[in-house]
């Protein structure tokens, strides 16, 4: 894949890629402005001056004469598309949420994942699968369904639906996103389902995404070593959500370059987890600092120790074959396939 500023963060391997570039540029090809610099990226996050980009859709119902009603109300109801103290609101509400539901979802994700690898300890030596398709896609729907008390294993793609804030997808992607929100409203036995439905929304593909990296940067990093012999990670050293995007409210200085309001800036939080060696490593940026913190943050660290310590438990060894992302992903960096080959051990 030739680099371009639209599919930097899709680069394999990223590590040389991010550490090519300058603390802060300007990109003509996104009309923004790019952070690298893990200092200015924590500089931004924690200033006043710059807050989350707005993702009102109204503009394209309008212009396209479409419906994303139900998409625009899921989306008002999330703080990461919020600022103030209506933020403020929303946040403790998906953190009461959250926490309510992490005992249940780490039991169902465990539980799934448990029942994957029993099935796939019964191949034969060199028996190939999907890290995705095979293990951790079941789990990671698993662990969603408890935590949000909505069945969702069979309804159609839910990892689409984090790409509404793509601000660059397509408006087919954006109508099969909210043809698919309003599949889950339906199987939803709650009267008010909308932060529900935000869960969703904000970690269908980002856990899952996060997982799959982790895992396949880690068996790359160990090859022919057993996974029970492999020194993991107490936290995720990779991340599926490469970048967040700010707009400046006010004139503003950062690294020594003039901001000026309205412009926008692209974080890039990945670029944090690039060790000098151009390897992957954790980053508490993965997770935002400031107001934007994500509230998830401590599950998806039980939900990798707990991934993590059921393969210190298995007597096989995992080579990695061959990995693909989504492609046009302007936000994520998604492995839709990872082909891993099994071998006892």
């Amino acid at each position: 894949m030739a680099m371009t500023d639209l599919t930097l963060h899709l680069q394999s391997p990223s590590g040389p890629a991010y550490l090519a570039q300058p603390a802060i540029r300007w990109s003509e090809t996104l009309n923004r402005w790019c952070v690298f610099s893990p200092e200015l990226i924590r500089e931004v996050m924690r200033d006043r001056r710059f807050a989350v980009p707005s993702y009102d859709l109204t503009p394209l119902e309008r212009r396209f004469g479409i419906d994303l009603s139900l998409t625009r109300d899921v989306v008002e109801r999330i703080p990461l598309a919020m600022e103030g103290e209506r933020h403020r609101r929303q946040r403790a509400e998906f953190a009461r949420s959250i926490m309510a539901g992490s005992p249940a979802a780490q039991a169902a994700f465990e539980t799934r994942l448990i029942e994957r690898l029993a099935t796939l300890n019964a191949l034969s030596a060199g028996g190939t699968f999907c890290l995705v398709d095979d293990v951790l896609r079941p789990a990671s729907r698993a662990m969603i369904s408890a935590l949000v008390d909505i069945p969702i294993d069979a309804i159609g793609d839910v990892e689409k639906i984090p790409q509404t804030f793509d601000d660059s997808v397509s408006i087919k992607r954006r109508r099969d996103i909210d043809a698919l929100l309003r599949s889950i409203r339906a199987a939803c036995p709650h009267a008010d389902p909308l932060h529900r439905l935000g869960t969703i929304m904000v970690s269908a593909n980002t856990l899952l995404g996060s997982l799959v990296r982790s895992l396949a940067d880690q068996l790359q990093r160990n090859p022919g070593v057993g996974l029970a012999a492999i020194a993991w990670p107490r936290e995720l050293p990779c991340t599926s959500l490469s970048l967040v995007e700010k707009t400046c409210l006010t004139d503003a200085v950062v690294g020594g370059v003039p901001i000026r309001e309205g412009d926008r800036l692209r974080l890039y939080v990945e670029a944090a987890g690039i060790d000098s060696e151009g390897g992957h490593m954790p980053s508490d940026l993965f997770f935002a600092v400031g107001p934007h913190r994500c509230v998830g943050m401590s599950l998806s660290v039980a939900i990798w120790n707990c991934l993590t310590r059921i393969l210190s438990g298995q007597r096989t060894a995992w080579t990695l074959v061959s990995q693909h992302v989504r492609p046009m992903d302007r936000v994520f960096n998604f492995p839709e396939k990872v082909v891993v080959v099994s071998h006892a051990c």
